[in-house]
């Protein structure tokens, strides 16, 4: 569904309405949720690959092949964070410990590859003796652990251990570990099909026999067994009480490489090569694709999960989907120049400067006279003005019904998350409304509206103050 509004330098001023000044050419496109979860890929990262993701309920972390992008809005909008960090690395793993977030760097000309902030990713500084290519970061209770990028024949550190914050750096194992995995029975790595387990936070190591009969590139702890996942035999359960394996494949596309797992209470979820995201509720007797609407050449590299929301990592940018009903991510292209919208969902963050943070300088609501608006609500309309033409996402839960407050006179109002006929609008007291409902086109000037659509605002005219209902 797409409104086209084309804006001449002109007053949005008729049949008495307040005005504003509006110039440039606007185009909005609303995608409104269809009542069924999707997937939907954030425009800011489109043509990035994604090898990391680090999430918490302030901000999301993206590593890339282009350094280091930051969500403040649950992974709508991405911009980059890359003040101290070199150019032309790829961030491989991320790693939150108290009030530091550690990023670990793969490829490029650096002789410094695991690199610390303090300030929520503002600025990065390089950490001591940390010159190898960086796989995967991983901690425990006392411990930073970094398992390296080996060579061709495994003879550099494989993995490194620092109990001081990432200051200094011990040498444990020299070989090919591969991925890093935590439980009530200690430390795991997995090299060439063989697992490695410490019981003394990584000062000595066993493996584990038998050897799983592939490559393995990703492990994942839960309770007393391991999930392998392996180069191009699917995926492995290891039992640690026992010492035996299972092929765990059943439902996964024939000699698929596993990139990534993560864990959601019973659901244990993979990303793979050229194969979405496959996820199992029954310790992988079963697995099904939890991706049937992503393009067949996506590769998912990273996963993570915060309030419902599923993020994606992969070769084209990072990707979202909500696991709930209620939670939806919906999209609105913007255009340069003067928008008049609202919120169609009820958003996780409500503040302008997260919920639309490309688009500068206000926003602004209409109370008798113009008003910036700090924090945004659904109900309300707003004027806001984007520098250049982008789409902004917004995730939250669906707004079905509202009851929007309204002030003797003109207001302007929003929407919910679906479209609305105006004679379905119910009002408190009874015979409100002085006027129709107009939406605005600098080619018809203000028309009447017969529908109020998610997404956008509306003027309408009051005779006291009082209630309007959406549903």
């Amino acid at each position: 569904m797409r409104y086209f509004i084309l804006l001449r330098q002109v007053r949005l001023k008729n049949r008495g309405m307040p005005y504003l000044l509006a110039l440039a050419v606007v185009l909005v496109l609303f995608i409104p949720f269809d009542g069924v979860a999707q997937w939907i890929q954030s425009p800011t990262t489109e043509g990035k690959s994604v090898y990391s993701l680090l999430t918490n309920d302030s901000v999301f972390f993206a590593g890339t092949d282009s350094g280091v992008y930051r969500s403040f809005n649950h992974g709508a909008i991405w911009m980059p964070s890359n003040d101290g960090l070199p150019i032309g690395n790829k961030v491989a793993s991320f790693l939150e410990r108290g009030n530091k977030i550690f990023a670990g760097l793969r490829g490029g000309q650096t002789t410094k590859t695991i690199f610390a902030s303090s300030d929520g990713g503002e600025i990065w500084y390089p950490l001591i003796g940390t010159s190898f290519s960086i796989n995967t970061l991983g901690q425990s209770i006392n411990s930073i652990f970094s398992v390296t990028q080996s060579n061709i024949n495994c003879a550099q550190p494989g993995i490194l251990r620092s109990q001081d914050d990432g200051i200094t750096w011990q040498e444990l194992r020299q070989d090919c570990s591969i991925g890093f995995a935590l439980n009530q029975f200690g430390i795991f790595t997995t090299t060439a099909g063989f697992i490695y387990q410490s019981t003394n936070d990584g000062i000595t190591w066993i493996h584990r026999n038998p050897k799983i009969p592939d490559y393995t590139e990703t492990i994942i702890a839960n309770y007393d067994y391991l999930f392998v996942g392996t180069i191009d035999s699917g995926m492995y359960k290891y039992s640690l009480n026992d010492s035996m394996f299972e092929r765990k494949s059943m439902g996964l596309p024939d000699a698929i490489k596993v990139n990534t797992l993560i864990q959601n209470n019973t659901t244990l979820l993979a990303g793979m090569e050229q194969g979405g995201v496959f996820q199992t509720t029954n310790q992988g007797e079963q697995w099904t694709s939890f991706t049937d609407d992503f393009p067949d050449t996506l590769s998912v590299y990273s996963l993570s999960l915060n309030n419902d929301i599923l993020v994606a990592g992969t070769n084209d940018g990072v990707w979202l989907r909500s696991l709930t009903d209620t939670l939806t991510i919906q999209s609105i292209m913007l255009e340069q120049g003067w928008n008049l919208i609202s919120l169609p969902l009820q958003s996780l963050d409500i503040t302008k400067k997260r919920l639309f943070s490309t688009i500068e300088p206000e926003a602004f609501q209409y109370s008798g006279k113009y008003l910036v608006a700090e924090s945004l609500r659904v109900g309300n309309g707003y004027w806001m003005k984007a520098e250049s033409s982008h789409s902004v996402s917004l995730i939250g839960e669906k707004n079905l019904v509202d009851i929007f407050s309204v002030r003797k006179g003109w207001n302007i109002i929003g929407s919910i998350s679906k479209s609305v006929s105006v004679d379905s609008i119910e009002t408190i007291p009874p015979n409100l409304l002085l006027s129709n409902i107009y939406s605005y086109s600098t080619v018809n000037g203000y028309t009447v509206t017969d529908s109020i659509i998610s997404g956008k605002g509306y003027w309408m005219k009051v005779n006291d103050s009082g209630k309007i209902i959406l549903r």
